[in-house]
């Protein structure tokens, strides 16, 4: 069993698969969940006999059961979409629980007995992962022709940012075993520590400069901590619940947010892993966390003074960065090292006369039914996220038949994912402007298809915005779906706009959702009500070219013409001289000005006709000309 798990921790840094859309993180996370599932059934069935079920427990189990309890508590009260996606996303409630049986097993089998073991796993990943990324530096890029491999800040264990978190521990471990045990370690096996020693820091040191030079995206502090408090203060005890930041960043981050270079991302985790459990498991899950860090660092003083620096480094990482499947499995492994011995416990299950103790047999049973349930979830949406992908390439492709199908084959296997609803709902729509493109050649069916393909895209961002009522992002794509119908369906307007308010009711700091909304009112006609929105974003955010370009507009549209010239103005300050986008609000500049000077009447036009000057606006959609499925095979969905 110690051998299995050598093999997890060595195998698990460096897994990855190119058939999942994640194909670093999310296919770390399903390895995980076999390798576990794989332990658990050989322990359940060495244990299916009469006897007696011994095992150990100390005040760090069970703080560590009690922290993971509230995880399942908080995900209780989530929608069924963000349940699902807390389950499968790397980070949430699925993860927590893996990395927490990761640790139980760890502790029961003993495996804390041959520490050493364990952490030349992660040294043997580590050298492995630090070669490659001295490889991608050192050659050049024609070398790896794999598409998987974007640029020379690729890495296995998901990029040279995360690469470097992962190596600091083992550092800082090599380093004082080194130092400690230099008189009594052999020639062969000093030579061996002192070259993993030494590639590792040139790795930890490369992967540093990289970072150094284009600093990863992370949410600064200011705004991590800014959201961790509003949240509070509205969910003190539970938080948002696991893998939900993502609700609590759109609707509570700051408006100095705005100012920043990465003000039109979406961020999915805090700048600190604490600060993402305070925020997503409330106080009580900080509280939780803060004691079973207590509790390892109180075994960790009475261990070897490496594994004591072991210890605080691996959890110095998700203290200082945002957590990720890599670091937290080494800290939690950190845990499992510095544990110490619990006080021995036994359960005993007598059945009958016979006087057998059936405890561990009971056990095994419960086990073998959980490994058999999990199991067959686990392959269902394993093979869903496969379809996904093939349908996302399919898509790249622009092969449209290729992606519906995969796409409906994975909502056919888990039909809980808004990301799954959402790109189906886009594909239908697609599909249906393609056939479209015909126009008056259109045959009788292929009008049916048509409203088919429209009617499903509606209702797969309905069903998309069930799951998940209070994610923005549903909301959004479900408004532009309406957008996109105006000029064909009636009624499409109003609900464009319903759904744009609902948008900004859950996003109410997001300059780019005004200027959409804005824009929807205004070829709408309703010029007055825009402007109020595009003075809304510049007011968000007043560097925003975008908005002061379609304001000009919409205050134009009102005869308002020396008010929109000084709108006008402000858009082009913000501009780039050398842009195309410069010089067209610079000659439209001209051009009102004139007409200014001249007192001529300005012509009927709206900024939804003109090119952006910005490239924030989604640019046309490139259809693909294959047929739609027959209708039969159309799932129907009822929000």
């Amino acid at each position: 069993m110690i051998s299995l798990f050598l093999i997890i921790t060595t195998i698990f840094p460096l897994f990855f698969s190119p058939f999942l859309s994640d194909s670093l993180m999310m296919a770390k996370l399903f390895f995980l969940a076999f390798a576990l599932g794989s332990i658990l059934l050989i322990a359940a069935l060495r244990r299916w006999r009469p006897r007696a079920l011994n095992y150990s427990l100390t005040p760090l189990d069970l703080t560590l059961l009690l922290f993971l309890a509230t995880a399942w508590l908080s995900w209780f009260f989530l929608p069924v979409g963000a349940r699902v996606r807390s389950l499968l996303q790397p980070g949430g409630v699925g993860s927590l629980t893996l990395l927490s049986l990761f640790y139980f097993s760890l502790t029961q089998l003993n495996g804390r007995q041959r520490a050493n073991w364990f952490l030349a796993g992660l040294i043997g990943a580590g050298v492995v992962a630090s070669l490659i990324t001295v490889a991608l530096f050192l050659l050049p890029s024609s070398f790896f022709p794999w598409g998987i491999i974007s640029d020379q800040r690729w890495s296995p264990l998901g990029s040279s940012f995360i690469l470097w978190q992962f190596l600091l521990p083992l550092v800082v471990w090599l380093l004082v075993y080194s130092w400690r045990r230099l008189n009594q370690l052999r020639w062969r096996q000093l030579s061996l520590i002192l070259t993993s020693l030494l590639i590792m820091a040139v790795a930890l040191g490369l992967s540093g400069y990289q970072n150094w030079r284009q600093r990863p995206v992370i949410l600064d502090w200011f705004s991590s901590w800014a959201i961790a408090v509003e949240s509070f203060k509205r969910q003190p005890f539970l938080g948002v619940g696991p893998a939900n930041f993502n609700l609590a960043f759109d609707r509570y981050r700051p408006p100095e947010f705005n100012r920043s270079d990465y003000w039109h991302l979406r961020f999915v985790a805090p700048h600190s892993w604490w600060l993402q459990v305070w925020t997503e498991l409330g106080l009580v899950g900080l509280a939780l966390l803060l004691l079973v860090f207590l509790h390892g660092w109180r075994g960790a003083r009475s261990q070897s003074a490496e594994l004591h620096w072991f210890f605080l480094a691996a959890w110095l990482v998700p203290l200082i960065f945002p957590g990720n499947l890599v670091s937290l499995l080494v800290a939690f492994l950190a845990l499992a090292l510095v544990r110490g011995s619990g006080a021995k416990k036994r359960f005993s299950l007598i059945i009958g006369e016979t006087g057998r103790d059936w405890g561990a047999a009971a056990a095994a049973s419960l086990t073998l039914l959980f490994l058999v349930l999990g199991g067959y979830l686990a392959g269902r949406a394993l093979g869903a996220e496969v379809l996904f992908y093939r349908g996302l390439k399919a898509t790249a492709q622009n092969q449209g038949l290729a992606a519906y199908q995969n796409q409906f084959q994975a909502i056919k296997l888990n039909r809980f994912l808004i990301r799954f609803r959402l790109a189906f709902a886009r594909t239908n729509l697609a599909l249906a402007n393609g056939l479209a493109q015909k126009g008056d050649q259109l045959k009788e069916e292929e009008k049916q298809q048509i409203s088919q393909l429209i009617s499903q895209a509606i209702n797969e961002a309905k069903a998309a915005v069930a799951l998940e009522p209070k994610n923005v992002v549903a909301w959004e794509a479900l408004a532009q779906i309406y957008r996109q119908l105006i000029p064909v369906a009636q009624g499409a307007d109003q609900w464009a706009t319903v759904t744009y308010q609902q948008a900004i009711t859950l996003d109410p700091l997001n300059p780019r959702l005004r200027v959409d909304y804005g824009a929807l009112l205004l070829s709408l006609g309703q010029p007055e009500e825009a402007a109020k929105q595009f003075e809304l974003a510049v007011n968000l955010k007043s560097d925003y070219a975008n908005a002061w370009y379609h304001w000009a507009w919409a205050l134009k549209q009102q005869g308002k013409l020396e008010e929109a010239i000084q709108r006008l103005q402000q858009a082009a300050n913000l501009l780039m001289p050398e842009s195309a986008d410069y010089q067209k609000v610079n000659q439209e500049l001209t051009q009102w000005q004139q007409e200014l000077t001249s007192n001529q009447a300005a012509p009927e036009s709206t900024p939804s006709a003109q090119p952006s000057p910005t490239p924030g606006l989604k640019e046309p959609i490139e259809l693909p000309q294959e047929a739609a499925p027959p209708v039969e095979n159309q799932p129907t969905i009822t929000p």
